[in-house]
């Protein structure tokens, strides 16, 4: 799985990348200044710069310094400015290098995918998987705690979105210094207690706000905040949210009150759904970007049936055999409700059998569904 750094300032460039690096580990900047953070703390196979940013020629030269392989690629609009693009590149060329540091390209923005697979060929990995399976989450997770930056996870329901996101956490820098890690679930309040029980309230900021409540955020000091559901927040909280990832001190107000606090935490948000077709307030169209510089997408269970298994064994803890019939079933079922459903269909089978999984043993709902199902 390639890990990619995109740095493009243009939001309708913006949302062609997100659907392109979503397979892979992607860092998505807005400039080249926060390009250049994100390289002090990571490694990149591929770099897609927009060439006209002040600082690419910067950048450029960061890459061909490491010591390791990098495809740095220019984002231009036409022909001529990709001619253009190749001169600061000469011009780092002449700067010392370590050997076979970089390799360079431009293009304009069209198949991205296409240059994707041509970077990674010329890179030498090629062949690795565009679907992270099990494994190549627990890297991910693993390198995304690395970083302090804010992370979002995009997942149908039930595909475990909020284990992952604890599971981040418990590898972070705050998890192991015994950070909390309080859940925020977007759905369950209105705009209005939303917004107090996340950023806080003064005393008298509202009839009933009979006493002052520090807020979610104050009460993670040095630990996570996991945003459950953010496609579901409303627009006022988004707002606050987009102020408070854009400045560099994390500031925000409570309700009723006037003092700036500054918030020490991380922000790990989930979403059921793409999240850009949720912000359509003008203010909040650039929240996606700041909780996405870790994206990562938890890919449903009907197309991760070769991981089934592993998945099992998890819900599994006796280690109880399960018949050939029983894993036809439980591999042809489709799994709407994704890791919650395959959770209750195991305690199901369970609860009737100590020896050997049957279909027999399996919901009755389930195994009339998949006997349904076209067989391939």
């Amino acid at each position: 799985m390639a890990s990619i750094l995109i740095v493009d300032p243009k939001e309708g460039r913006q949302s062609i990348f997100r659907e392109a690096i979503k397979p892979h580990q992607g860092t998505l900047c807005t400039t080249a200044d926060d390009a250049l953070k994100a390289l002090a703390e990571e490694r990149f196979h591929i770099i897609f710069c927009w060439y006209g940013d002040d600082k690419e020629a910067e950048l450029l030269c960061k890459v061909r310094e490491q010591e390791h392989k990098t495809f740095f690629i220019d984002i231009v609009e036409d022909e001529a400015a990709a001619a253009a693009a190749a001169m600061p590149r000469k011009r780092a060329g002449k700067k010392e290098a370590k050997p076979d540091s970089f390799i360079g390209s431009s293009f304009t923005v069209g198949d991205v995918d296409e240059e994707i697979r041509k970077a990674a060929k010329a890179l030498g990995i090629a062949g690795e998987t565009a679907k992270a399976d099990i494994r190549d989450l627990k890297k991910l997770a693993a390198r995304v705690a690395e970083n302090d930056r804010p992370v979002l996870i995009y997942g149908e329901p039930g595909t475990g979105k909020r284990t992952l996101a604890r599971h981040i956490h418990a590898l972070s820098r705050r998890g192991k210094a015994g950070g909390p890690c309080k859940v925020f679930p977007c759905a369950d309040l209105d705009a209005r207690e939303m917004e107090s029980e996340l950023f806080g309230h003064e005393k008298g900021a509202f009839p009933w706000a009979v006493n002052e409540n520090p807020g979610l955020l104050r009460q993670s000091t040095r630990g996570t905040v996991v945003l459950a559901g953010i496609n579901r927040l409303g627009k006022e909280v988004q707002r606050k949210l987009s102020i408070l990832l854009e400045d560099p001190l994390c500031r925000y107000t409570r309700l009723g009150g006037q003092e700036a606090i500054s918030a020490d935490i991380r922000l790990i948000a989930t979403s059921e759904e793409p999240l850009p077709q949720k912000l359509e307030d003008s203010s909040c169209r650039d929240l996606f970007s700041l909780l996405a510089q870790n994206y990562i997408e938890v890919a449903p269970l009907r197309s991760r049936t070769e991981e089934l298994q592993t998945l099992l064994a998890r819900f599994n803890p006796k280690g109880i055999k399960i018949s050939a019939d029983a894993l036809e079933v439980l591999r042809t079922y489709p799994w709407p409700r994704n890791l919650e459903e395959l959770k209750f269909a195991m305690d199901w089978a369970l609860l009737k059998t100590e020896r050997l999984v049957e279909v027999h043993h399996l919901p009755d709902y389930l195994v009339n569904a998949a006997w349904r199902m076209p067989r391939v």
